[in-house]
């Protein structure tokens, strides 16, 4: 599915399908900032080989030659406020070296080890912009960038090992949230992240949030995404006046819910329902761009990319016998194969159990088996059944079983 397409700050290009963030002003860091006072003297000793490669690179153009491990004493790592690393990372212990950090990019094919301790995040008490782009890497936690400053914050990784999301909350000065888990692990709770008063931004992916945060001070707010999540309505942030867009692709909804207060809004743009459980299309609906409302079961209106079950042909069984018929599905448009694959969702939504199924006699039983129906005839009895079956809305199909 689709992800926003901004510009990144740190670099052009980061990694394959990784998060990339909005361009903001540069600020002039090293003229309103103080430094913090360290020893000048010794050596530091670096455990991260990753680490260390890239504060000899950040550190060549502040001394103006390439930086040698002689030039690795505090007086110079104090002089480093912009860190990207290129290699792997098998721990993060280094960084306490590097007081004035601002800026701290990891994105790099992991090699390394498969769980970072971030503690000490802790020690990076400037830190404005902190970018972690490895998916298949844990975070011990988030907890150490609690009194952390960020104005940025973007992540795609592993879920975090002790669930520690709630102090999402706390980064009141943030102004860009993005993160994407690789995998989802259960529900993260977040809260309702209301004192993010100067967040323009969010983006949380595949964490399995059945409800979406209320964001009540967000009053800046201009992109939304709540992709891949378990959200069975549509977020309703009619307060946040300056939203230009709002991604809830890949859930559970199945309604229009606070979309009618949604299309209100001076500056919106899109709402993308993309591969979601609707079954309907009622005029409201009417007002958003078909092509986000891709790979729904509206079924019936025109819509294209839309699935569909495939027509039941009429069946003709003996009585006392049985037949199975797998529940098929097409594309609307095409009557072959749908283009998209079901998600997760969709897979539990389309289950034959979770069909409405009625006849208009007693002639046979149906009864639902998996991703099929079971008809069964009963025993002295000939004849004509129609039978019906729905997933609710507009998503039915109808056929005739003769029993002989």
């Amino acid at each position: 599915m689709k992800k926003k397409v901004v510009m990144s700050i740190m670099a052009p290009a980061l990694l394959a399908g990784s998060i990339v963030l909005p361009q903001f002003p540069t600020v002039a860091y090293a003229e309103n900032k103080e430094s913090i006072a360290a020893p000048k003297d010794d050596i530091i000793e670096f455990q991260d080989p990753g680490i260390k490669a890239a504060v000899k690179g950040a550190l060549s153009p502040i001394l103006g030659h390439s930086a040698t491990d002689a030039d690795l004493t505090q007086e110079n790592l104090n002089k480093i406020k912009f860190l990207e690393t290129a290699g792997s990372v098998t721990t993060l212990t280094d960084l306490v070296h590097l007081p004035n950090l601002l800026e701290l990019l990891i994105a790099a094919p992991n090699e390394g080890a498969k769980v970072l301790d971030t503690t000490p995040l802790a020690n990076l008490t400037k830190l404005e912009i902190f970018q972690f782009i490895i998916p298949d890497v844990q975070l011990s936690s988030l907890s150490p960038l609690k009194d952390i400053p960020l104005r940025i914050l973007s992540i795609e990784a592993e879920p975090t090992v002790d669930n520690s999301e709630t102090i999402l909350g706390s980064l009141s000065s943030l102004r860009t949230l993005e993160i994407f888990y690789s995998t989802s692990k259960g529900i993260k709770t977040i809260g309702n992240l209301d004192n993010l008063l100067h967040l323009q931004q969010i983006s949380l992916e595949n964490f399995g949030l059945e409800e979406a945060p209320t964001l009540l001070g967000a009053k800046n707010l201009r992109y939304a995404n709540f992709n891949n999540n378990n959200l069975s309505n549509v977020p309703d942030l009619s307060h946040c006046q300056k939203l230009i867009d709002l991604d809830v692709e890949s859930n559970n909804i199945k309604d229009y819910t606070n979309v009618d207060k949604l299309l209100n809004l001076p500056n919106l743009s899109s709402i993308s329902l993309i591969s979601n459980l609707l079954t309907t299309y009622p005029a409201v609906a009417e007002k958003l761009n078909p092509n986000n409302l891709n790979a729904n079961f509206i079924d019936g209106h025109g819509l294209s990319s839309q699935f569909a079950i495939k027509p039941i042909n009429t069946q003709t069984i003996q009585q006392g016998t049985q037949v199975e018929i797998p529940i098929e599905w097409i594309d609307e448009d095409f009557g072959e194969k749908p283009f998209y694959d079901f998600t997760p969702q969709q897979k539990e939504f389309v289950k034959a159990e979770n069909l409405n199924i009625t006849t208009d006699n007693n002639n046979v039983s149906v009864t639902p088996q998996g991703s099929s129906i079971v008809i069964k005839a009963a025993e002295g009895v000939s004849g004509k059944t129609h039978i019906n079956l729905s997933y609710g809305g507009d998503l039915t199909t109808a056929f005739d079983v003769v029993v002989n």
